[in-house]
């Protein structure tokens, strides 16, 4: 076809190579042969690469006497993929409903557990097998089956697998992901009461710690859903509520903690480097819940960060338009967004988690939106001051100005919702408290604060006690949202992160002990490691040598 002709087809023959690329013969994944880069590896953003494969026929003659299988003049195929089969059954459900009762036995009242196992095996799709046979076990041990009280839905929208499994071409690769996965998510009550308690805890006392700024709840309604199928999410989620309880003077047994961590890291790090799994947003909040789990057992300035770059991976391997339109991705990654801002202000370094244009973008701007969205865009600013604050390169006062501007303007755009329903006066106590009504409002209010401490740190027209005047009411107002808002946990953290940032700055005693008490309540409440950021300021202020005042040292 000539250019003349208007159109063009989308590939034409002499567009496809012989044989696939090489990234995608080694995940074992149908390439599509596009030229000069696959579809993949354009969608990854990475270099495509093809070996020169080269075919050798095999001519190869058989005797005579080579015995043959019969086989019967009309074949009848059976379609057994996990899609078609799903239907089938959500078909069944819905003409069983209606007589009062499920359409799967497999987990019927009228069987014994040892008899809901074989049934369960025995309608599984062969190339999964039974779950409990490959998967790791949610407690380490052998099954424990949910009481009989109820029965599982296959019709259930959970009861299906991710989408991106059923894509896959290579069975063995579909194999590997689906070990995490159960054929049919256990609804029922947990038989062990300590997984119970494990579970409830997650629940109603660390999820709010991830759903800051997100209206659905994922962490704290969608998550403890799905975990209910993925092992690997279920095993994340009692290694995390077992630390924390066992951190905050909670009655548990010590070795838990590490049973389930062992568990899910043992199965989730081999996978990492498969690109499809990347695409599994389960996986990914198990990532983010174990990064609150290495927080929360982690020294100040001896975090190891593993699991911070289980965050990047996921993050590095995805491509920009993979994030649109994400919701349980995008959960996640302002959850890491906000946990490698911790990490940037407490190490004094930069970020290294990448902002995704694509995420940043929708989150970018100052035009009228939701007030959650708002807050992510100040967790944003907040991200790109630090990056231009702890820069190893030269900066120029431009930039500045325009962090500054924007600064500025974002408080400028705020809506009344972002008002506080109570502020005490300055005179009540170090930190007066201000109170607000939603945890977004909290984190965007208080990440629009740090930013401008560190701004004005770098403020070329202030200095002496003017700086000093500055640093500290923006620390005090910071430390006021915290303390105002403890029923949303982040506050306090975030306050931390600015006593341990600019508490050197404090010269009077009240103000010092109370940081002092922030940075302590915050450990004994919430197992944050507070320890290290004490010593140092006590060494700072002098206390070790018995002076009232601090040093003049700041940085």
């Amino acid at each position: 076809m000539t250019a003349s002709s208007g159109t063009t087809p989308a590939t034409s023959p002499q567009s496809l190579a012989n044989f696939g690329c090489e990234n995608c013969r080694q995940q074992h994944l149908k390439c599509d042969r596009v030229t000069p880069s696959c579809g993949r590896c354009s969608a990854a953003g990475r270099e495509c690469v093809r070996t020169g494969l080269k075919i050798r026929v095999a001519k190869k003659t058989f005797t005579k006497k080579q015995k043959w299988v019969k086989t019967p003049k009309r074949l009848v195929f059976i379609d057994e993929t996990r899609t078609v089969t799903s239907d089938l059954r959500s078909q069944d459900t819905g003409n069983d409903d209606a007589e009062g009762s499920f359409g799967s036995p497999s987990l019927s009242e009228e069987y014994s557990p040892a008899e809901r196992q074989e049934r369960h095996e025995s309608h599984a799709p062969p190339e999964y097998q039974h779950p409990h046979e490959q998967a790791v076990l949610l407690s380490g041990a052998s099954p424990t089956y949910p009481s009989p009280s109820h029965s599982v839905s296959p019709s259930h929208p959970f009861a299906q697998l991710p989408k991106h499994i059923d894509e896959l071409v290579d069975p063995k690769l579909r194999t590997l992901i689906c070990k995490v996965y159960l054929h049919q998510p256990l609804w029922e009550p947990f038989s062990d009461p300590i997984e119970a308690k494990l579970f409830r805890h997650f629940v109603h006392e660390l999820a709010k710690w991830l759903d800051l700024c997100d209206p659905n709840r994922s962490f704290q309604k969608v998550f403890p859903r799905e975990a209910r199928r993925c092992t690997i999410l279920m095993n994340a989620i009692f290694a995390l509520a077992a630390r924390h309880m066992l951190y905050t003077g909670h009655d548990l047994e010590r070795s838990l903690e590490t049973k389930y961590h062992s568990a899910c890291y043992r199965e989730l790090n081999p996978m990492l480097d498969i690109f499809e799994v990347t695409k599994d947003h389960n996986l990914f909040a198990a990532v983010i819940i174990l990064r609150v789990y290495e927080e929360i057992g982690a020294k100040s300035g001896e975090d190891s960060k593993t699991h911070m770059l289980g965050i990047y991976h996921f993050v590095n391997m995805r491509s920009e338009k993979y994030w649109f339109n994400r919701g349980l991705e995008e959960a996640s990654f302002w959850v890491g967004l906000r946990q490698e801002i911790y990490v940037a202000v407490v190490n004094k370094e930069p970020l290294s988690l990448p902002l995704t244009p694509s995420l940043i973008g929708k989150a970018g701007g100052f035009a009228e939106v939701e007030d959650h969205i708002r807050a992510n865009r100040a967790v944003v600013h907040c991200a790109e001051v630090l990056n231009f604050y702890y820069c190893k390169t030269d900066v120029t006062l431009s930039q500045w100005v325009e962090l500054r501007n924007r600064n500025q303007k974002w408080a400028e755009s705020l809506p009344p919702s972002f008002n506080p329903i109570y502020r005490q006066s300055d005179e009540e106590a170090p930190f007066p408290h201000e109170w607000y009504e939603e945890s977004w409002h909290v984190i965007g209010i208080q990440h629009h604060l740090l930013a401008e401490l560190f701004l004005v740190r770098r403020n070329p027209n202030l200095d002496g006690v003017s700086l000093t005047h500055h640093i500290q009411a923006l620390v005090r107002r910071i430390c006021g949202v915290g303390l105002g808002n403890q029923w949303t946990p982040p506050g306090m953290f975030t306050a931390c992160m600015a006593i341990a940032a600019f508490g050197d700055w404090f010269p009077d005693r009240v103000d010092q002990q109370a940081m002092l008490n922030i940075l302590q309540q915050t450990e004994d409440a919430h197992a944050r490691p507070t320890k290290a950021v004490q010593d140092c300021l006590r060494r700072q202020w002098g206390w070790h040598n018995g002076q009232e005042t601090a040093s003049n040292r700041h940085w």
